[in-house]
């Protein structure tokens, strides 16, 4: 079975999507650290 260029290129395309998206998590979390002194899920300021 193989898999064809445009499928590639969509899973390629995903792929970058997904990964944008957890950087762009990871950062809110981080200025919503500085911020509140909190995580987004609930962690206590130490």
């Amino acid at each position: 079975m193989t898999t064809t260029q445009k499928e590639q290129e969509r899973r390629a395309k995903e792929a970058a999507e997904a990964e944008r998206r957890a950087v762009e998590a990871r950062r809110k979390a981080q200025e919503d650290l500085r911020r509140h002194g909190t995580a987004v899920w609930g962690t206590r300021p130490r």
